[in-house]
């Protein structure tokens, strides 16, 4: 499905053709981020809430383009400072060669 439109410039061609679309993808991710930002503010311990965790999970268990979002997800909870869970990291292969 070549998503190019007449009238829009030449590179469209190649970028329209190579995307997935899928339009609720990110209105859903901004849905994610923000169920995230409230359960960290309603958390007795905040310190103890794992942000990226839950945003990751919660993510995950929505279904449907999962991968599409957690790009955005990941990206955006990484930004506010939060990190991937040390068990998952020990769980990754690779992730000490990666991290060295």
């Amino acid at each position: 499905l070549a998503l190019y439109k007449p009238g829009q410039p030449e590179f469209y061609k190649a970028i329209g053709s190579l995307s997935c679309a899928f339009p609720g993808s990110f209105a859903v991710g901004i849905k994610v981020l923000k169920d995230a930002v409230v359960m960290s503010e309603a958390a007795d311990k905040p310190v103890a809430f794992d942000l990226f965790k839950y945003a990751i999970r919660r993510n995950t268990h929505i279904g449907g383009d999962n991968c599409g979002r957690s790009a955005l997800v990941a990206g955006v909870v990484a930004g506010t400072g939060a990190t991937l869970p040390e068990a998952w990291c020990n769980e990754t292969k690779l992730y000490k060669e990666v991290k060295a």
